[in-house]
């Protein structure tokens, strides 16, 4: 079945040659290679730098916690040293011998050895946090030795630099789609300690080796820079890589252009209108342009799209998009064309987002979890608020661990690139939705006008001209003008979307702030919470804590209509600069001013939008206190539903073990631990709903490594005794929930 084009908008008279840009006209492809080659420039003797590592914040030390310790404290470290000289330790001991014993006992062995150890992608990083560069090659399988498992060989090489793994990195560049975010993450870490590694491959002899090199330095950029660190060996090499760096990015093409499949019609694709809307790009411009998508790769445009982008209507132009990609699902999305889901990311606009979204949520689940990645690189790459909303809203909820961690991964990525942390970046992603300071907004039908405002749940509150609440708003009438009224409802319909996303969201981030204690400024409070005319709504309804830097106790308050803040005894107050602000949790609060609260909420008839003053508190026996596990809830059985319910609330399930069950699911305790929940015989994972999934038994509760990978609990794990109140009663709180307990 194929879709057949819209009769609805005017057909546009083909632009002529004259009005186009020369790459729409006479594009590289169609001249011949022979007539476009340059010459290559070898230099052999180009002395390969001294390898180098680059750790992320507190990055060596979250690997140095994967490892699960086997050995209890008053082990006998000199008998196991002995044991392994002599080669009686077990083989499958040795990365523990060496991840846990004394610097004096294991270093000295650790830099005699030559054998490979055979160990789980988690030691292997506890043995590379503990021993550097000097590990990498003594693993089962690093870069060096094979790629037995790929994922486990670029997680492992990722902090490190040095020749061998360039020539990987720039190996899986070319020739390995899926692992191009990781080599782009590579570069960006290493920087010109990067580069200086790359330019031997460059300069080596013709072929894949060289030319993914160079790719790999063209997407660097900063050309002075690699241009400075090529003088380091010569003036022929710093010309020689200023004359690579110089070549057109129109002129740059791949070796084998893909051929595109026969699915594919242009002629059944709506016209692309040039700027103006008076012409629209010819037949052969719409060839070249599926030619330049489809050359491109995702980390790697081709350049002549940003051209076509400049010379085009933006949404006529991601429509075309959408129908292109809607051709590519009908004939089933064959792999060799998955160039047009990654095409969205540079043609597309918001509603190519809201649409995408709905599919990645769903891809998953069918089966096509490598597609869902794409899809979720789509949204970062289009990178507006409303795409960057719906990224984050997929890394706080969804129920596909693998989508969830990647969702989460791009969002670090992009408040990396802005100096901002993936919580203050979320909250200076939530649009405004159009609304006004007062956080309304205004329909106009002409002859009527209705007013839009919010509950405690940020669903949207109709109001006419009298004030009166309306379920619904009314489709345009005769009466209506024929011009704004429809404009109106359209975008009524489109505010419900954003906002049912945004709801959920917003509520579910302000919930865990007040469970995890997060703080903002006082300027930030007021910038995006305050300030901000959708959330507002929100934070109205709750109170807050205000924390100066004198060590005064925290005071209490709202925010009122008019965005003062206001105490218990609903007097106007204000802060200095430098307060934190914070959502209060019930333990903050003495009972006497939970009362006073309650009181002034009740008496302005403020619903707060989640149990807030009302919240349950839990705490533990004092037998529990003192134990390293929590007995109360052992051997229940509980519906895979209600586990599941637990991931909104910061809870992450396992990934899938053999068999693809999910026997455990932690909450992260946010300093490397996490407490651990396990499952029998384990949460199912695939194309079928909780009701379609076993019971599950607790089988045991206790508090390890947030990398927990099911390896035996150790004897000495921490006593549940150590956890903060607040803390302790919401783990409780989400606990007993699964019983109904609460």
């Amino acid at each position: 079945m194929t879709q057949v084009v819209s009769e609805l908008a005017p057909v546009l008279p083909a632009a002529g040659y004259d009005e186009l840009p020369e790459i729409l006209v006479s594009p590289p492809w169609t001249v011949s290679a022979k007539q476009r080659r340059t010459p290559s420039v070898v230099i052999p003797d180009l002395a390969p730098p001294a390898p180098s590592a680059t750790w992320r914040d507190g990055e060596r030390e979250s690997w140095s916690r994967t490892h699960s310790a086997v050995y209890p404290a008053d082990t006998d470290w000199d008998r196991l040293a002995a044991e392994y000289r002599a080669g009686t330790l077990p083989t499958y001991r040795h990365q523990s011998f060496f991840i846990e014993a004394p610097d004096e006992i294991a270093d000295s062995l650790f830099h005699s050895r030559t054998a490979l150890f055979r160990c789980t992608t988690a030691d292997g990083c506890g043995l590379l946090s503990r021993y550097g560069h000097a590990a990498l090659s003594l693993l089962e399988a690093p870069i060096y030795r094979g790629r037995k498992n790929v994922a486990t060989e670029a997680t492992w090489a990722s902090p490190f630099v040095d020749t061998t793994i360039a020539s990987q990195m720039a190996e899986w560049f070319g020739q390995r789609k899926a692992m191009r975010p990781v080599v782009v993450d590579w570069l960006e870490r290493h920087g010109i300690a990067a580069v200086r590694t790359l330019l031997p491959a460059a300069f080596g002899p013709a072929g894949g080796r060289r030319r993914h090199a160079e790719a790999l330095l063209r997407l660097f950029g900063r050309t002075d820079e690699v241009i400075a660190v090529a003088a380091e060996h010569s003036e022929q090499a710093a010309a020689a890589v200023a004359a690579m760096l110089a070549v057109d990015p129109l002129e740059i093409l791949p070796k084998n252009p893909p051929k595109i499949g026969d699915w594919l019609d242009p002629r059944l694709l709506p016209q692309i209108p040039l700027r103006g809307r008076k012409a629209a790009l010819p037949s052969d411009g719409v060839g070249h342009l599926i030619t330049m998508l489809s050359i491109s790769t995702p980390d790697q445009r081709y350049a002549g799209i940003d051209v076509v982008r400049e010379v085009c209507e933006p949404a006529p132009l991601a429509e075309w998009a959408w129908r292109l990609f809607q051709e590519w699902q009908l004939a089933n999305m064959p792999s060799k064309d998955g160039w047009v889901l990654t095409a969205l990311g540079w043609l597309g606009d918001d509603e190519t987002v809201r649409r995408l979204t709905r599919l990645i949520r769903a891809w998953p689940g069918d089966g096509q979890h490598r597609r869902a990645l794409t899809g979720l690189d789509v949204l970062a790459t289009i990178g507006t608020d409303v795409a960057l909303m719906h990224l984050h809203a997929i890394s706080q909820n969804v129920k596909f661990t693998g989508l969830k961690k990647h969702a989460i991964a791009k969002m670090a990525s992009v408040a990396d690139e802005r100096g901002l942390r993936p919580e203050q970046l979320a909250d200076r992603l939530v649009p405004d939705c159009g609304l006004d300071s007062t956080g309304t907004l205004t329909l106009d039908y002409g002859p009527r006008r209705f007013t839009v405002g919010f509950d405690e749940s940020l669903k949207p509150v109709l109001t006419d001209d009298a004030g009166k609440i309306r379920k619904s708003l009314p489709k345009p009438g005769a009466r209506d003008d024929a011009e704004l009224a429809p404009q109106a409802y359209a975008r009524f319909a489109a505010l419900k979307k954003d906002v049912r996303t945004l709801a959920a969201n917003q509520l579910r981030r302000l919930e865990q702030a007040m469970v995890v204690g997060r703080r903002w400024s006082d300027q930030e409070f007021r910038d995006y919470l305050v300030d901000h005319p959708l959330v507002s709504h929100l934070v109205r309804r709750l109170v807050w804590l205000a924390e100066t830097t004198g060590g005064k106790p925290a005071s209490s308050f709202r925010v009122a209509e008019d965005g003062t803040f206001a105490d218990a005894q609903d007097e106007t107050i204000t802060f200095p600069a430098d307060t934190e602000i914070r959502l209060a949790h019930r333990l903050h609060l003495s009972e006497d001013t939970i009362k006073a609260w309650a009181g002034v909420l009740g008496d302005y008839k403020i619903l707060q939008p989640f149990p807030q003053l009302g919240r349950a508190v839990h705490v533990l026996s004092e037998a529990e206190r003192s134990a390293p596990t929590l007995s109360r809830l052992d051997g229940i059985t509980i519906e895979p539903a209600r586990i599941l319910g637990l991931v909104p609330r910061g809870w992450v399930r396992a990934e899938p073990q053999d068999g693809g069950g999910q026997p455990w699911i932690t909450r992260p305790l946010g300093d490397g631990q996490a407490v651990i929940v396990e499952l029998y015989p384990g949460v199912g994972v695939g194309p079928y709903s909780a009701a379609d999934m076993s019971d599950q038994e607790v089988t045991a509760i206790w508090i390890g490594s947030e990398n927990y990978g099911g390896e035996r609990r150790p004897a000495d794990s921490a006593l549940f005794g150590s956890l903060d109140p607040i803390t302790t009663s919401e783990i409780l709180g989400d606990l007993l929930g699964l019983t109904e307990q609460r």
